[in-house]
């Protein structure tokens, strides 16, 4: 980006990065909870309830990261050239 246009992308990266997070503790909570409906009949404990869902939401977490660290990967994988003559 010319400099003229760095403010410009801070504010569009930031945008994005807000969305993404939002969207992403939409999808964790719509696991947890469908997690916790579906094991309700075989756990009786609240607590073991809300474990089942921090685990569900804590696996799609873990999943989420590596499929962005690979796409990351991916996308950056010839940034090395930028900046040399």
């Amino acid at each position: 980006m010319p400099k003229s246009q760095h403010g410009l992308a801070g504010g569009v990266f930031n945008a994005l990065g807000g969305l993404g997070t939002s969207i992403g503790i939409a999808i964790l909570a719509i696991v947890s909870n469908s997690t916790i409906q579906t094991h309700s009949e075989e756990i009786k404990a609240r607590s073991e309830l809300l474990l089942s869902g921090y685990r569900a939401a804590f696996w799609t977490s873990f999943g989420m990261s590596v499929a962005m660290t690979v796409v990351g990967v991916i996308g950056l994988r010839n940034v090395w050239h930028i900046g040399k003559a």
